[in-house]
């Protein structure tokens, strides 16, 4: 008597449609900058853009469902489809701020540049939709090894290859833990799915093995979202990689690991079991000293983009915060701030990549004296992306935190709030002093600030009217956040 063979999978391929046009739209462009001769930058950007717009259509047109497909290996729910939709809109900006930057540096191999952006987004919307350990380390592996070449594109620029070695040997060191910690779930489990892995748990009850596979799972992906003791690779890496790859680390990569952080550790099965209680404490004490030490480390640089690094650490910390709640509170809070703080980073690092005096990149806090007297528009889009970053009113920044602070203080966690709050209020001084330089200040005699480039005012525009946005009118955005967290 023969065995009848396993059924095949569901493939539901509608399933993976955006991430199988961004994939089309990558391997299109590889192939013509193979096969043309000399491709234009122009037409490679726009062929990025199409495929982009193409994959967030078909976002619209997907229905959020509790079912998993491909053999449980993806998670097409409300969650995923948001978090498509913010990197798809971060891979948007970044490409305009890539065409700016390729176009600046006369670069030859801008075709393997976009596609390398584009291969690291899917990466990202992998994680998002992964319902398995199998492809969230596939996902996270594919973002991690193409933005180490990216950091490195620069092969004149000793500074872009020590930053790619010391983020590559970081990376790799912390894919080991996470490795790790992936094979003792898998041994206490017996299985390397998410739903299965939380109703495991459960019923283990925080056995030591367990605990253990969960604490090296938080410390790798602890460090692609740069929490203390994690984040000391940042400031080399933000200051020495290409500005539009430093803007898609710091934004990107952070909300993929944190999309990550959610898919693993709120299960509601795991996150109101005993282990959730643990689980808590960890991130209680991890989102603390983030905060802390990322606002403190801020507050001595002159460097902007070490300033920015420092800057996203302690967004780490507040973003951390949101898991003390475990609920979904906890999870809109989390959801809605990353695309505040996808908006504000990008915003920040364009405007860095658009102030240029005398053909060089504004470095120093010094290089932005009397920025916003030659270009005013550049002078007050990056107030806006500063004040929302420091938490002013009536921008995305202050609905965020002030979401995220309610979650604490909800879970009973008065300090890590009243840190929060402290922390905010000691980061005005060091997002003022930019404002200062380009306000009060005057530049050195001879200096001018050169025009910004179209590209680049579009793209941080378009930011700043996201700031605006969520922040004039959150309950808008709330109600959509909403329909996507239904079902959690």
């Amino acid at each position: 008597m023969t065995t009848p063979p396993p059924p095949f999978p569901d493939l539901a391929l509608m399933a993976v449609s955006p991430q199988a046009v961004l994939l089309i739209t990558a391997l299109v462009i590889l192939c013509l900058d193979l096969l043309g001769k000399k491709i234009e930058k122009i037409n490679i950007t726009l062929t990025a853009l199409t495929g982009v717009v193409a994959a967030y259509a078909c976002t619209q047109g997907l229905s959020a469902s509790d079912e998993a497909v491909f053999a449980g290996m993806v998670w097409r729910d409300g969650w995923s489809i948001y978090l498509d939709q913010l990197f798809l809109a971060g891979t948007a900006l970044i490409v305009l701020l890539s065409h700016l930057y390729a176009e600046r540096q006369q670069m030859d191999a801008y075709g393997e540049f976009t596609v390398l952006m584009l291969f690291a987004t899917l990466g990202m919307m992998v994680v998002s939709i992964s319902a398995d350990l199998v492809t969230v380390f596939i996902g996270i592996e594919l973002l991690s090894i193409c933005l180490y070449v990216l950091t490195g594109f620069n092969k004149s620029s000793l500074a872009s290859g020590e930053a790619a070695v010391k983020y590559f040997l970081l990376g790799a060191f912390s894919t080991g833990f996470f490795v790790y910690g992936l094979a003792f779930l898998f041994g206490v489990c017996h299985t390397t799915n998410l739903g299965a892995i939380g109703q495991a748990a459960a019923m283990e009850e925080g056995t030591p093995l367990l605990v253990l596979g969960f604490a090296l799972v938080l410390a790798g992906l602890g460090f692609k979202i740069s929490l203390v003791p994690f984040h000391m690779w940042a400031p080399d890496v933000y200051q020495g990689a290409p500005t539009p790859v430093t803007a898609w680390i710091a934004a990107g990569s952070k909300i993929a690991g944190f999309a990550a952080l959610a898919r693993i550790f709120s299960l509601p099965d795991l996150s109101f079991a005993p282990l959730g209680e643990l689980w808590a404490e960890g991130i209680w004490l991890l989102s603390l000293a983030t905060m802390i030490v990322g606002n403190a480390g801020a507050l001595v640089q002159n460097d902007i983009k070490r300033l920015l690094a420092y800057s996203s650490v302690a967004h780490g910390g507040y973003l951390a915060m949101a898991f003390t709640a475990r609920n979904t509170v906890g999870l809109e809070a989390l959801f809605f701030y990353l695309a505040a703080y996808l908006f504000m980073t990008i915003g920040a690092f364009g405007i860095v990549m658009l102030a240029r005096r005398n053909g060089e990149e504004c470095c120093s806090l010094a290089d932005f004296s009397g920025l916003a007297h030659q270009h005013p528009m550049l002078g007050a889009l990056m107030a806006v992306f500063l004040f929302s970053l420091a938490g002013m009113p009536f921008t995305a920044g202050f609905v965020g935190k002030l979401w995220l602070f309610g979650a604490a203080i909800q879970a009973e966690y008065y300090v890590l709030a009243v840190t929060g709050i402290l922390t905010t209020l000691l980061s005005f001084y060091y997002y003022l002093r930019v404002i200062v330089y380009m306000y009060m200040r005057e530049p050195e005699s001879g200096t001018v600030f050169d025009p910004p480039a179209a590209s680049g005012v579009i793209a941080t525009g378009m930011a700043a009217l996201g700031i605006v946005v969520l922040g004039v009118f959150p309950n808008l955005v709330w109600k959509v956040l909403a329909a996507h967290m239904r079902g959690i």
